[in-house]
Parts: C-alpha cells; sequence; structure tokens
C-alpha cells in the first residue's frame, strides 16, 4: 500500500448476478454493499442468472466483516455497519419462503397462481418501466425450486404441493 493510499478487498459475493462483489475499506471500516441495497423489501434476486442459494449465503459472510459503515448503490445508502440490518434482509427470505408454503397448505397451485399472490412485491404490476410481475415470478420460481431442493415442495404436473411434515 502506498502511503496516503486506501486498501480495499474485493469480497466476492455472488447471488445477484454470478459476478457480483461488494467492496471492503478495512482501515476505514466501511462495507460497500453495491447491489445489496438493504432496502425493507428484501434483496433482489430475480434476474435469469441472479441464485438464491448463493444470495443467503453472500448475505451471511458480509454479516460477517466488520465495518462501523455500510454503503448501498439503490436505496438509502448509507447505513449503520450492525449485522441486524443484514439479518433482516435475510429474514425477508425466510417470510418470502414461509408464505407460498401457508399458500399451498390450502391446496395445489400453479406457478402463476402463486405469483398472483404477491408474495413478494405485493399485487403492485410495475413501477415505472419495471415489471414487477415479471420479478415475482422469477423470484417466486426460485422459492419453489428452493423448497423442492428441501423436500418441503413438490410438483405434480404443473402444479405445486406442499409436502406434508413427517411423510
Amino acid at each position: 500500500m502506498n502511503p496516503g493510499g486506501t486498501l480495499c478487498r474485493v469480497v466476492h459475493s455472488p447471488g445477484h448476478t454470478p459476478g457480483h462483489c461488494s467492496f471492503y475499506f478495512p482501515q476505514e471500516r466501511i462495507l460497500y454493499l453495491a447491489d445489496w441495497d438493504l432496502v425493507k423489501s428484501g434483496p433482489y434476486y430475480g434476474d435469469p442468472v441472479s441464485d438464491l442459494d448463493q444470495t443467503i449465503s453472500s448475505l451471511k459472510r458480509l454479516k460477517t466483516i466488520p465495518a462501523d459503515v455500510y454503503l448501498t448503490a439503490h436505496g438509502k445508502g448509507v447505513h449503520e455497519g450492525d449485522p441486524e440490518l443484514i439479518e433482516q434482509y435475510l429474514g425477508s427470505i425466510a417470510t418470502r419462503e414461509e408464505r407460498p408454503l401457508e399458500f399451498l397448505r390450502q391446496g395445489p397451485a400453479t406457478l402463476d397462481r402463486i405469483t398472483d399472490q404477491g408474495i413478494i412485491h405485493g399485487r403492485a404490476e410495475s413501477i415505472g418501466a419495471w415489471n414487477l410481475a415479471v420479478s415475482e415470478r422469477h423470484m417466486m420460481h426460485k422459492h419453489l425450486d428452493r423448497l423442492m431442493r428441501m423436500g418441503r415442495v413438490f410438483r405434480e404436473g404443473d402444479r405445486y404441493c406442499a409436502a406434508t411434515p413427517g411423510a
């Protein structure tokens, strides 16, 4: 490091995209989370290349980095470096996973019917040019795939069904 220079560590934090990176400035104790924006609605992983499991792993790793300040590319921008903020962000993923299970306990449903529930974005169709229905569908599909891998959901044809606990 050069005198007066700043040390920056690149932290590969995939999930939003495969190459997503965050940047840690250890001397300043600043963690730039980039697209992990810490908004109350939770993380975005609706792109075709987004990965829900990587999102969870990356966020768990990022909350262990000692920082006094979190910076984000979207939303509020500057946050106190409190790992609880990332934990709450992760909590929105757990909520997004529990709500389709509750819905499926009422009976089998197609992806379209599940998506119509607005579990992630509510029933809003768009924000400006951003089509929330497309994002909702992609993200819900990722949750259903994850729930199937966990044995909590199974599929019969085009319908998803809640697995019976202990069966």
